[in-house]
């Protein structure tokens, strides 16, 4: 990440002007605060190395949410406050304002260098961190004494430059955890009880943090809605509720308009022997109607285009691309040799990418062709179980139904429907 260091030196400028007494445009410190290393780091460094890097910074308005009147009031002057993931340092920098002030800047860096600790793979992250710390310190207060504050000397002892597994005893001294992991995927860990092959790296961290913390400590994360919502993520869920006392499930939306993934806030206690969970992790519908299970096979499309070997019989063969939304398709040009499940017409193919912000969730296209058809696993397929056209049209209009995109808005917000998700939804047509 060594393209920010135009704004590491630019960061130490405006600390030394505000040190020195020097005229400087409140704006300027304000954004140095919150937005304008989000901004920096979208313009230095290509999207593709910051996603791989999952470096996308939380901001104060998510920080708020992160750091609730309820996780605050558990802070107090001996307080260990771990961040894993420190990016920035907008988490802990979210948490200063509950710390002790001194008018002594000096003095305040002193009492926090006990109270937070912060953990990165990037060091200019690392230095980032700490400096921001010392402006945000400047700006509460701690104003007395600057002009004998060196900027160069070494504060802040608990933050360390490496790997999060790699420091794991940072972790066994916390009282409080604040963590905005990465989102990509990765292998999963060899002990892992609840997946195998590549999953989200938000999971593992997440359970490595809970697994390596004493008892009692607190713990609040940013995560991906997949592993809130998504069917994959279950026993993963089921393992964390056996390892704490959750606080708090809050949906937030969309992280940002470059991570492009909704996430949610949850916060919890770990504890040894939690007592039962009454938080839930998607919201229970008491809709007691017909559902899509009841008068639709569902099931998601068996092709996956680029694993699956090309032998078998010829077959009309269906993607989402190109398919016409909310019609029906009685001509399929596109063949593919495929030897596996089919589905025989006429059914409802629904496009699995969704968005909370779309206009419809649930995008569905009647397939009334003749013959079976192979169908690509980025579509859910409904098969109506009275084999009836008219049911597939009936469904379409479910679809529609502005009831649909509230109900599904309030179970799954990651970006894939899921079977479940469809095969609850109410048959809004009774």
């Amino acid at each position: 990440m060594h393209q920010i260091t135009p704004f590491i030196s630019e960061l130490q400028e405006v600390i030394n002007s505000t040190i020195n007494q020097y005229p400087i445009k409140k704006d300027s410190v304000l954004q140095m605060l919150d937005g304008r290393l989000a901004t920096e780091m979208r313009r230095l460094v290509p999207v593709e190395n910051l996603r791989e890097a999952g470096a996308f910074f939380t901001g104060s308005q998510l920080g708020k949410i992160v750091v609730s009147k309820e996780f605050a009031s558990t802070i107090n002057k001996t307080s260990v406050l771990v961040d894993p993931t420190c990016g920035g340092g907008d988490l802990l920098l979210a948490c200063t304002p509950y710390l002790q002030i001194c008018g002594d800047l000096s003095e305040t860096i002193s009492l926090w260098q006990s109270n937070l600790c912060g953990i990165d793979l990037h060091s200019e992250f690392v230095d980032i961190s700490k400096l921001r710390l010392i402006l945000k310190a400047l700006t509460l207060g701690a104003d007395k004494n600057t002009l004998s504050f060196d900027i160069n000397s070494e504060y802040f002892s608990g933050f360390r430059n490496g790997s999060m597994f790699d420091n794991l005893e940072v972790l066994k001294s916390a009282t409080h955890v604040l963590l905005n992991p990465p989102f990509f995927k990765m292998p999963s860990p060899e002990s892992c009880q609840w997946a195998s092959g590549k999953v989200n790296a938000a999971a593992v961290f997440f359970e490595v943090c809970i697994d390596n913390v004493q008892s009692g400590t607190r713990i609040v994360a940013i995560l991906p809605d997949v592993l809130r919502s998504g069917s994959r993520y279950e026993k993963w869920r089921n393992t964390i509720m056996s390892k704490c006392e959750i606080q708090k499930i809050q949906l937030y939306g969309r992280f940002d308009a470059w991570a492009d993934v909704d996430v949610f806030v949850m916060e919890l206690t770990v504890k040894k022997k939690p007592r039962k969970n009454s938080h839930v992790w998607v919201k229970q519908h008491t809709y007691k109607g017909t559902t899509l299970s009841e008068k639709f096979d569902i099931s998601i499309g068996p092709v996956v285009d680029y694993r699956d070997p090309h032998e078998g019989p010829i077959l009309k063969y269906i993607h989402p691309r190109g398919l016409p939304a909310w019609e029906s398709v009685r001509v399929i040009e596109s063949t593919r040799a495929f030897k596996g499940r089919t589905v025989k017409p006429p059914f409802v193919v629904v496009r699995r990418t969704s968005r909370q912000s779309d206009k419809y969730r649930a995008i569905g296209t009647i397939i009334d062709v003749e013959g079976d058809v192979a169908v690509e696993n980025h579509l859910i397929v409904l098969k109506p179980k009275d084999n009836e056209l008219s049911t597939c049209q009936d469904l379409l209009n479910n679809l529609k139904d502005d009831r649909t995109n509230t109900w599904i808005n309030e179970t799954i917000r990651c970006r894939h429907l899921t079977k479940k998700s469809l095969a609850n939804l109410p048959w809004w047509r009774e």
